[in-house]
């Protein structure tokens, strides 16, 4: 019998909750409308992240080849009772592996932070053709402007932002590398 008053006291505290946040739900499904909407009059951007994981294949195939060059710069030593060997490698080796890791979560960021970008500028222009009168703007928008806009004016905002993300991403890889050393 506790139990029953337990759950129904619960279950009215939810809906109390639910009921105080009602002005939050709506906003959240006026917004799902919202994308809904964008998504159907321009259907051609569900293209784009895929498009940007094609683009970022040749970047880790080409970062996972010049990473395993580097880990053959060292110097195999061979244990007697073991098929494994250790390798030891130069100091340098080290710090350009970083540098190579650096460099690939730079790339990656860079890509993504494009397509994040060419989403957003066809999404603003989406919404603010709207309630245009003219014939030309009604409907689908341009994927391609989008990538103009980033390239031609805020190439060098994306690419501030990403190499940051770079740089804490190498960071927490390292710190991760750390954590794999002592334990």
């Amino acid at each position: 019998m506790v139990g029953a008053f337990v759950t129904w006291a619960i279950t009215a505290l939810y809906l109390f909750c639910i009921l105080c946040q009602y002005s939050n739900i709506a906003l959240g499904a006026g917004i799902l409308e919202a994308s809904s909407e964008y998504l159907s009059s321009n259907n051609r951007i569900v293209f784009l992240p895929i498009i940007t994981y094609i683009l970022t294949i040749p970047c880790a195939a080409a970062w996972a080849v010049t990473s395993t060059y580097l880990m053959t710069m060292g110097t195999p030593q061979w244990k007697a009772d073991s098929f494994i060997c250790h390798v030891t490698y130069p100091a340098h080796i080290g710090y350009v592996f970083w540098a190579n890791l650096f460099g690939f979560f730079w790339i990656i960021a860079f890509i993504i932070a494009v397509q994040q970008f060419t989403i957003g500028a066809t999404a603003c222009m989406w919404y603010f053709r709207q309630g245009s009168d003219d014939a030309s703007t009604s409907g689908g928008v341009s994927i391609s402007q989008g990538i103009c806009w980033c390239v031609r004016y805020h190439l060098g905002s994306v690419a501030f932002g990403s190499f940051l993300i770079a740089v804490l991403n190498t960071v927490k890889a390292l710190f991760e590398y750390m954590v794999y050393q002592y334990e």
